[in-house]
């Protein structure tokens, strides 16, 4: 059964390969004693394409780790905005992407409080920040304020409106042609809520830049013509 906390998406595709639609809203079918049937996937969505019923597919489920697991299925509704699918028992774990997604981002953020060996320093008002890319696994962030490898440092910052509030400790730090650039840091502890909504925030951003990047093929295609 998928979990729709631990998957950030679905994609089905036909029996090429090629996909068909993607979407994050989906939810288990259920029986008429309103058990839930792991044999119906119900997919929601806008101007879905309609499917005769009995098309074969498969359906990619993208998780919050970076796996990917495919199963096969078969449609048995499809319209324009939701699709039901009966879902065959076995599945099969893709080959391993890069589980850590990194998207540039521009995310105020402050430090709270810094721990280095024993030595622990709290900033009232916070140390303000910008966090320049993020993954579920860290961020980089932004500061003139010098820091030593391996300082462990409270980070909080807002994604979306969702707040997060984490421990994170400075494998690198950074310097240009102008001195101190900032610190490559890993997330220490971090809760399964705030990896999701770090991973719904990629996901979002990874779609804006890729609609961006489309845009802007689609101009150049219209200037040379």
């Amino acid at each position: 059964m998928l979990e729709k906390g631990k998957v950030l998406k679905l994609d089905v595709l036909d029996i090429n390969n090629k996909v068909i639609f993607s979407t994050d809203r989906f939810e288990p079918g259920k029986t008429l004693f309103g058990n839930v049937d792991d044999a119906l996937l119900i997919l929601f969505g806008e101007d879905m394409p309609e499917l005769n019923k009995g098309t074969p597919v498969k359906i990619i489920s993208h998780i919050i780790n970076g796996d990917r697991i495919m199963r096969t299925g078969r449609i048995t509704i499809s319209t324009h905005k939701q699709m039901n699918i009966c879902v065959g028992k076995k599945c099969e774990k893709l080959e391993e992407r890069r589980k850590f997604f990194k998207v540039a981002v521009k995310v105020p953020a402050r430090i709270l409080l810094s721990t280095r060996g024993e030595e622990i320093t709290e900033y009232p008002d916070g140390i303000n920040v910008v966090v320049r890319d993020i993954n579920i696994g860290g961020v980089f962030i932004e500061t003139e304020h010098e820091f030593e490898k391996g300082t462990e440092l409270l980070l909080e910052m807002r994604l979306d409106g969702e707040e997060i509030c984490s421990p994170c400790e400075i494998l690198r730090v950074q310097h240009g042609s102008g001195g101190l650039e900032g610190y490559g840091c890993s997330f220490l502890k971090i809760s399964t809520q705030q990896e999701q909504i770090i991973a719904r925030y990629i996901f979002k951003m990874q779609l804006e830049h890729r609609k961006k990047l489309i845009g802007r093929i689609g101009e150049e295609q219209d200037h040379e013509d």
